[in-house]
């Protein structure tokens, strides 16, 4: 005799620690495009350009390798390097134009932009070339110069390859640099004390030397430290209370490090990395790895070579964590990792990205916003249309194992399978089913969210295929087709004994 089993509340979301067949019934082995929230699971938005690169007013289709928001003034644009040039979007006139008056730089897809902003001046380097500034206090868009070398003098000679850049106690600090032609990757040379308004001057600034032969790898600036974290270790650089030597290096922890550059999130009064074994915070006393409950195996899926492309960023309107990263496979980075700080859930999202930023308009009337630089040229805001710049995504929602019987030793038959969605009707999706371990499905049929009300059961039948577990898949690759759905009921009975 069949029984009705009620799957509703999405409260898990994706789920990747344990085997399908032991995961939590209302999870998700495979989340693609799509994700949970108030336990309703629902298509993502998609993407949408906003403009593209130029080299003078040629549009490019180059590598973007950063993105920035600066604002000064109570004005706000977003910065955009690729390889060579850097460009300035301006959300109220929606035009990109030239900044750096010309290539300026000589990197490559893989060099990365660190960017700091000081006051109405936003400093960047991509690890090759020198340390350059947009000043927002005297941009003119019709210029085309609006971009600086600064000036790396140590007072006996110059500093160039700066990897990282942080601000603090007045001072601009450049670390992991060459100094006169000999790379120093345990090296911070600071400025001297900045007045407001003014650039960095080096000459009699100072440095130190963190004592390790550990690889630096990323930092941040959190409270009143700076924390620089290597390939096993991290390391706090503070004030020293000595106005001849200002900053004194500690070590936090030695034995937990980060393996990439560009994701070093800042959340919680801590930090979030991309470890050797799984996704590493501090807490601002203490490292550990997060051993997430439905996360915890998570790099497997990432592609190690790619590391060095992906990116972190956070949206604090949204309290939404993005990781990008490159698929087991993968030469760039072609996911997000995306994790909704409330609720404590995790998605995939399948995006061509290159590099991230929250963008922010200062609008009033619209919170912040995820954007991408592609490698096509092309800036995209995320989450904000029903295609990706009109090309229609996939999603994909695929259950764990199910069989309620399997205590009792029992297979089980599936006779129909009926799922609570919104009433829409632009909305269907294709239910497929699966049993055992076959990734073939052995049903699937199309199912139309119209209806009457604002919620309708819509139903498949099964033919009472029996297995020892059965999964359930949803998903759609359709432009304007955004289904909502909110419960699964599935009617089942056992049928016979498991045969080990």
């Amino acid at each position: 005799m069949y029984q009705g089993f009620l799957i509703a509340g999405y409260n898990t979301g994706f789920h990747t620690t344990k085997a399908p067949w032991m995961a939590p019934q209302d999870a998700f082995v495979t989340l693609e495009n799509a994700r949970c929230q108030d336990g309703i699971l629902s298509k993502r938005a998609g993407s949408a350009h906003i403009a593209q690169m130029v080299h003078v007013t040629t549009p490019a289709a180059t590598s973007i390798v950063g993105l920035h928001q600066h604002t000064s003034m109570g004005i706000t644009w977003l910065i955009a390097c690729d390889t060579t040039h850097c460009n300035v979007y301006d959300p109220d006139s929606g035009i990109m134009v030239e900044a750096s008056d010309g290539a300026i730089f000589s990197g490559t897809a893989s060099d990365m932009f660190w960017f700091q902003q000081i006051d109405g001046k936003t400093y960047m380097t991509n690890g090759v070339n020198g340390v350059y500034y947009f000043n927002g206090d005297t941009y003119d868009p019709d210029d085309g110069t609006d971009v600086t070398a600064l000036t790396l003098n140590n007072g006996s000679g110059t500093f160039t390859g700066v990897k990282m850049l942080f601000y603090l106690n007045d001072r601009l600090l450049c670390y992991d640099i060459v100094d006169q032609t000999y790379h120093r990757p345990f090296r911070c040379r600071y400025s001297q004390t900045l007045a407001r308004g003014n650039t960095p001057v080096f000459t009699d600034g100072g440095y130190l030397d963190v004592p390790t032969d550990d690889t630096p790898v990323t930092g941040r600036r959190l409270g009143r430290y700076v924390y620089i974290w290597y390939q096993n270790s991290l390391w706090s650089i503070g004030p020293s209370g000595d106005t001849d030597t200002p900053f004194v290096p500690q070590i936090i922890r030695g034995d937990l490090g980060s393996m990439s550059r560009g994701v070093c999130i800042p959340f919680n009064k801590g930090l979030l990395t991309v470890g050797n074994k799984d996704l590493v915070f501090f807490d601002g006393y203490e490292t550990k790895m997060l051993n997430l409950p439905n996360l915890n195996n998570i790099l497997t899926q990432f592609s190690w070579a790619a590391l060095k492309y992906s990116w972190g960023t956070y949206d604090e309107c949204a309290q939404r964590i993005y990781i990008t990263f490159a698929a087991t496979g993968s030469t760039y980075p072609d996911r997000i990792l995306e994790y909704c700080i409330t609720e404590g859930l995790w998605a995939v999202h399948k995006l061509p990205v290159h590099s991230m930023a929250i963008f922010n308009t200062l609008a009033g009337t619209e919170r912040s916003y995820p954007v991408i630089g592609g490698r096509d040229g092309w800036v995209s805001r995320l989450f904000t249309d029903t295609s990706d710049n009109d090309v229609a995504f996939a999603f994909t929602a695929k259950s764990g194992r199910f069989n309620p019987f399997l205590k009792q030793g029992k297979r089980v038959a599936l006779g129909r399978v009926a799922v609570l969605v919104d009433v829409d009707a632009a909305a269907s999706f294709t239910i497929s089913l699966f049993k055992n371990t076959s990734s073939t499905a052995y049903r699937t049929q199309n199912v139309s969210c119209a209806g009457s009300g604002d919620k309708v059961w819509v139903t498949m039948h099964a033919g009472g295929e029996i297995g020892d577990f059965h999964q359930i898949q949803f998903g759609n690759t359709l432009i304007d087709n955004s289904p909502v759905i909110h419960a699964t009921w599935l009617e089942m009975e056992a049928a016979g004994s498991i045969d080990p």
